[in-house]
Order: C-alpha cells, then sequence, then structure tokens
C-alpha cells in the first residue's frame, strides 16, 4: 500500500501524519507515470534511462511538506514496515520498464501496539543505510509519450523482475553514485 504522508518537523522530531491511499503505477492516476510523462523528451524511444527524486514528484503536486511512504506489511497484526520512497531509477525498453526504488526506513518491525500507523513521530535521525527495491512495470516510451498501461503485474508464479544486462548495469551505476555521495 501507498500513502502520502504529511511531514511536520517541530523540536528535533517529524511528526507524520497519513493524509491518503496513493498509486504508484498506473497510466491514469499512477504519480511515477504522471510525472514522468511531464519529464519525457518529445522525440523519446527506446532505451530510454530516467530517474526521479519523490521530492520532485511532489514539489510539482505542491505537497512540500509530504512524503511517499510504502506500507510493506500492511496487514501485519504484529509488526510495521513503513518506508519512505526517495527515488526511482527506470530503463524502458522492450515494452516494459523495470525500476530501481532507493527507500528510506521509518518504521522498521517495529511492534504494531508501539505506533499508530496513521500518525507518529519519530526523532530526525531516519535509518540513513539505503534500502533498494526492484519492481517492472508493463509499459514503455514511444516517440516522447508513454506507452502502455504503466502498471504493476498481477499475482503470478512468474512476474518476477527479469534483470537483463542493459538495465542491471544502469541499476548498478545508480546505486554506486548514490552510495558515492
Amino acid at each position: 500500500m501507498y500513502y502520502l504522508y504529511q511531514a511536520k518537523k517541530i523540536d528535533g522530531k517529524t511528526a507524520y501524519k497519513q493524509k491518503e491511499s496513493i498509486s504508484l503505477a498506473g497510466i491514469r492516476s499512477g504519480i511515477i507515470p504522471n510525472y514522468l510523462k511531464t519529464q519525457i523528451p518529445p522525440d523519446q524511444i527506446e532505451p530510454w534511462k530516467w530517474h526521479i527524486k519523490a521530492k520532485d514528484i511532489l514539489a510539482q503536486n505542491k505537497l512540500p511538506d509530504h512524503i511517499i511512504v510504502i506500507d510493506i506489511k500492511p496487514s501485519s497484526d504484529k509488526y510495521i514496515l513503513l518506508l519512505e520512497l526517495a527515488e526511482v531509477w527506470g530503463y524502458s525498453d522492450n515494452g516494459w520498464t523495470p525500476i530501481l526504488m532507493r527507500l528510506r526506513g521509518l518504521l522498521i518491525d517495529e511492534e504494531i501496539n508501539l505506533y499508530d500507523k496513521k500518525s507518529f513521530e519519530l526523532n530526525n535521525k531516519l535509518k540513513e543505510e539505503p534500502i533498494y527495491s526492484l519492481l517492472h512495470l508493463a509499459g514503455t516510451v514511444e516517440n516522447g509519450k508513454l506507452k502502455g498501461k504503466w502498471t504493476f503485474p498481477g499475482p503470478s508464479s512468474t512476474n518476477s523482475l527479469l534483470l537483463w544486462p542493459e538495465p542491471r548495469k544502469y541499476f548498478i551505476e545508480a546505486i554506486q553514485k548514490y552510495n558515492t555521495i
């Protein structure tokens, strides 16, 4: 599950408040493809290597005091795992787009009775080690426009991400560049 949270810094802490459920994917309502529509060069073709920062998506939507949060364990009755989306790299080619997401830990396997997922405060020291997730989207780019549904695949025993050599090189470069900054 993906959410928009307001994040307000107050006296050495940050107060997080869940505002609404959002979609990361989907050509109509997904925040990733909708942001990409505004960034794609007019004559762009495959392959297209792209990189976006969550703060830029939020700024474009006039939400500078918000963050994008992924609830990794939405159905758990024991633990909370909330991660903040920081950046996304994509490699659009051959009709699909593998993506690499860089995430920051907010609440990592905390007992559910210690926090209210919808409203909580944390010290301003987030867990700084980056967390990465790989996914893919059913969509690509053609003649300066997004093509396809840009959705995540449905549940299946064969929908794992196949990381071909070119996107793998791009993602490794992205991780190495980030880790040296």
